[in-house]
């Protein structure tokens, strides 16, 4: 890492960026951080809906974070991706088991031990594993729903100025649909250190000039933390 450690450029929601520039403030990062939303997400006009007699699938913490409290509050039980969602499923009053780090993994086991229960895929409108349908065609009963939008949003011109200077900035990506709205917007010639949260990131950034490039030994918020940590061992 150089003297004076890089801006770190989170391009996340307005909440998610909030919460991992806290996260990484909290590992002792003494550098300068900038968010700058490139989505920003809002529900849809289908609320969610829990049948009677359903399980529920997240695949992400803003599905759960859509679910109104009187849904969440019949104490369901979800089957979800990650630690973090998990987490969130769990605070939220669902009984929550983690069924896996990607989508791959939660099909892989439901397909492997399918539940007694139909199930609801809650999801955002670009969602990527095709869940419902993998699990359908393996003879599971489900359907999906999309609860929220993900809206794309211009680069804000402190963004724009940061990278378009000389000095490197740090640019954690948590998911293939940002990487690609960066690689989209992002103006140049600031040397760009990147930390992909799966290889699945890491190719909506194809063709992009990079320095350096790290991805995240697991797709979680922790594994992203470190990897911006050793980013001078990838030199």
């Amino acid at each position: 890492m150089t003297q004076r450690p890089p801006l770190v450029l989170l391009t996340r929601p307005a909440e998610r960026a909030q919460q991992f520039a806290t996260q990484l403030t909290a590992r002792g990062w003494n550098g300068p951080l900038l968010c700058a939303p490139l989505q920003e997400v809002a529900p849809t006009e289908t609320p969610a809906s829990l049948r009677e007699g359903e399980a529920a699938i997240f695949s992400s913490a803003t599905a759960v974070a859509m679910v109104p409290p009187e849904l969440s509050r019949r104490a369901a039980p979800a089957y979800c991706v990650g630690v973090h969602t998990t987490a969130a499923a769990r605070a939220a009053g669902w009984q929550a088991d983690m069924y896996g780090a990607t989508a791959d993994a939660l099909v892989a086991r439901l397909i492997a031990k399918p539940p007694k229960k139909a199930l609801v895929h809650l999801r955002g409108r670009y969602s990527r594993g095709a869940i419902c349908a993998r699990l359908t065609a393996a003879g599971l009963s489900v359907r999906e729903s999309v609860i929220y939008a993900q809206r794309a949003l211009a680069l804000s011109a402190e963004a724009s100025a940061a990278l378009s200077g000389r000095d490197p900035v740090i640019v954690p990506l948590f998911s293939p649909r940002s990487a690609a709205l960066f690689a989209k917007s992002a103006p140049g010639n600031a040397p760009l250190w990147i930390v992909s949260m799966s290889e699945a990131v890491q190719a909506e950034l194809d063709g992009m000039p990079i320095a350096r490039h790290v991805v995240a030994k697991t797709p979680d918020a922790a594994s992203m933390l470190d990897a911006i940590f050793n980013l001078g061992d990838a030199a």
